[in-house]
């Protein structure tokens, strides 16, 4: 006949291997989400935000290579939705491309007077286009203008 110390010694390894395949399990499921919602892992920070500019920082923390290009869009938020700016005419972007690789991170300089003229007082926010193992995505990082 066992005595209780032989039982619990045999149950003690076995709690150990499922809290072990457990862990292991959680890992997988997490890093599977990860992957599949990689645009949590670009970060989008407007810096120094002015009527007529502000600083963009772009940093990639995705195992991929992060492509993007000079375009953007802002939006202003209104009565409870963001609308587009309309875009002067005859304005544009340049076709630069940029790529960041994991772990890099970029700073853009927008200057937007010339795209919308001067921003009044309000809450915006920056559109800016990306593509991530040939998935193409908007991000956006908001901002305020005081008067």
């Amino acid at each position: 006949m066992k005595t209780s110390n032989q039982i619990s010694a045999k149950k003690e390894p076995r709690g150990k291997f499922w809290l072990l395949v457990l862990a292991i399990v959680a890992g997988c499921l997490l890093g599977a989400w990860l992957v599949q919602h990689p645009w949590r892992n670009v970060d989008l920070t407007v810096q120094d935000p002015s009527a007529v500019s502000a600083d963009l920082v772009i940093k990639n923390r995705n195992r991929g290579e992060l492509e993007f290009g000079e375009e953007y869009l802002i939006e202003r938020y209104d009565r409870g939705r963001w609308t587009s700016l309309e875009v002067r005419e005859d304005r544009g972007f340049g076709l630069v491309g940029y790529s960041l690789l994991s772990g890099e991170s970029r700073t853009l300089h927008l200057s937007w007077e010339g795209l919308y003229g001067p921003l009044e007082p309000g809450r915006y926010r920056v559109g800016k286009g990306f593509s991530l193992n040939g998935v193409h995505k908007v991000r956006y990082a908001e901002f305020s203008l005081e008067e």
